[in-house]
């Protein structure tokens, strides 16, 4: 008699807590705020599994009704963009990009693309910016740095075929406040009709009035209005300042600005393409294999240095610090980076393991550039890999470099981490068919939000990681690797998932290769002990312990990181790796 209301009411509980599944999870296609409850929910139900570790076991009405979750999220249209930095250069469809404040390129439209040239991570320079407005650049890069009041200015632009322009230069504020970018978009926007008309009625023009004011726009010059109109440079400064007064603007430069916002607001109607990922160090490669898969690498440092390979980590690593780049070609360092399986453009078998289609992606490589021997660089998770493959052929690589963790996944290890982290890590291995949902929901919100959306939850319990990505340097690095990741879609991110828990630990005891690894002290996910007693399986073995840092430490230390490679090309060079 009593056990049968404790029965019930765990059935009750049970139901409840699958519509409360069912429900969050339908309301992610719309409205990403149900995203966190969503992923609470399901984090709830692998925590009261009757087995922690076993497979999960799901009511089979449920899992339809997700299915069918998923095929909304695989029908419905692109969210709009409300990440302020998204919607400055994607909502139109002239030339737009954002730069930090020290003048990195944060993230462009094609237009910008086509027309600039430039490379996400990478400086700028002022090849894209006219000489006779640097001063007015350097102003409002000044206000942002040190202080100021300059927050904007017309400025004038010069393409990749030498032809000029003029854009407004503006700043943007982001993160609550937290973070400042420069925002560079072209001027040169088409006069509409729906302008004339706002110039009309909102600020009540003549008509002699508007089309001097269209003139203006199209010649920044008066004299030549005054030309095209057969009257004197004084009647056309005259009305000029006549325009000035209706509209609430001081000089030619407002008035311009005021005219291309307007014309900016009646293109907005006319999106411009989205940018896709693109290989930002300039030297991608796409190689066939024999099963017709694609497999891209790139490289950086010095061409025909000595050769070494990084692998980057899950949403880390693919762009380093401009510092660590200057650095590898100082020191005659040639690093070749792998776009990883299902990443960028390299292509993934779905139905192959995780982990083997990774460790033949790699020796395939290897293979292919003749680098047998060379350093093998591993970021969070992808040192692993290396490790694996070092303890099946020893000479495949003559040192190892690994940063962040390399330590197979356990349960107890999960329960340290942010719940976005716990939830997906722990149905990447119980219920791979959760991980997917959540990822094509997280992806979605990540296109709708941006990538500090995803960040600012991923790292939620690191405020030492939180720091990193509200670093408006840093944040281009941070967005060309998650676009990387997540440029073919979810399945990729979810095997890599899965691959996080492949137990290297039994076999790094076979490691001879010199290893030298990587961990960040406030890198929440191991532990002193558990460091100590994994390095101590191989006298091959070193680790280090790198003080304030955290799991993104490739950007926190990207001095040390730069030296650290450097020395293990070095040990490459001059211990032969045993055979």
């Amino acid at each position: 008699m009593t056990e049968r209301p404790s029965s019930t009411v765990s059935s009750h509980s049970d139901r409840d807590l699958d519509l409360d599944i069912l429900a969050s999870t339908y309301r992610t296609v719309s409205d990403s705020s149900a995203f966190e409850h969503m992923v609470a929910a399901w984090g709830r139900k692998l925590e009261a599994a009757a087995s922690p570790d076993g497979d999960l076991e799901v009511d089979p009405a449920l899992r339809h009704q997700i299915d069918g979750v998923r095929g909304l999220f695989a029908s419905a249209l692109p969210p709009d963009p409300e990440d302020p930095l998204d919607r400055a250069v994607n909502l139109v469809s002239a030339p737009a990009m954002v730069l930090s404040p020290r003048g990195v390129l944060v993230l462009q439209n094609e237009a910008a693309r086509g027309a600039f040239g430039l490379k996400q991570g990478r400086g700028s320079g002022r090849e894209w910016l006219d000489p006779s407005s640097v001063a007015d650049y350097d102003s409002v890069c000044r206000s942002v740095l040190i202080g100021g009041n300059r927050q904007h200015a017309i400025i004038r632009t010069v393409d990749r075929n030498d032809r000029r322009g003029m854009a407004e230069l503006y700043v943007q504020m982001h993160d609550e406040g937290r973070q400042a970018y420069l925002v560079v978009r072209s001027l040169d926007l088409e006069w509409s009709d729906a302008v004339a008309t706002v110039l009309s009625q909102a600020f009540d023009l003549t008509r002699a009035e508007i089309e001097i004011t269209q003139l203006l726009f199209a010649t920044r010059d008066t004299a030549q209005i005054a030309e095209r109109r057969g009257a004197s440079v004084h009647t056309v400064r005259t009305q000029l300042k006549t325009i000035f007064h209706k509209t609430d603007t001081a000089s030619q430069v407002d008035l311009v600005r005021l005219v291309a916002m307007l014309c900016a607001r009646a293109d907005l109607g006319k999106r411009g393409t989205k940018s896709a990922w693109r290989d930002a160090l300039g030297h991608e490669v796409i190689l066939t294999r024999a099963d017709g898969r694609r497999l891209a690498y790139s490289w950086m440092g010095a061409e025909g240095g000595r050769p070494a390979l990084i692998v980057h980590g899950m949403t880390v690593g693919y762009l380093l610090a401009e510092t660590v780049m200057q650095r590898l070609a100082e020191e005659n360092i040639q690093l070749f980076a792998i776009q990883r399986p299902g990443s960028g453009n390299s292509d993934s078998d779905p139905d192959s393991d995780p982990q083997e289609e990774q460790c033949e992606a790699i020796r395939f490589l290897i293979e292919e550039l003749g680098i047998r021997g060379a350093t093998g660089i591993g970021l969070t998770g992808s040192g692993a890999t290396l490790i694996e493959l070092a303890t099946r052929d020893a000479g495949l690589f003559g040192s190892i470099l690994t940063a962040g963790y390399i330590l197979p996944m356990t349960p107890e290890r999960v329960s340290r981490m942010a719940l976005i982290q716990r939830t997906m890590l722990a149905s990447a291995r119980r219920a791979p068919w959760i991980t997917q949902i959540i990822a094509q929901a997280g992806i979605r919100s990540i296109e709708r939000h941006g990538v500090d959306w995803y960040l600012e939850r991923a790292y939620a319990e690191s405020p030492v990681d939180l720091e990193v990505f509200r670093n408006p340097e840093l944040t281009p690095l941070l967005r060309n690797a998650c676009a990387l990741t997540t440029t073919q879609g979810h399945q990729s991110f979810v095997r890599d998932l899965q691959r996080t828990w492949n137990d290297v630990a039994d076999h790094v005891h076979l490691l001879t290769t010199p290893t030298h690894c990587l961990f960040g002290s406030k890198d929440r996910s191991f532990s002193q002990q558990e460091i100590d007693g994994f390095v101590a399986k191989s006298p091959a073995m070193t680790a280090e312990i790198v003080p304030g840092a955290g799991e993104l430490l490739i950007y926190q230390q990207p001095d040390l990181l730069a030296q650290r490679i450097v020395e293990a090309a070095e040990r490459a060079t001059s211990e032969p790796a045993a055979v």
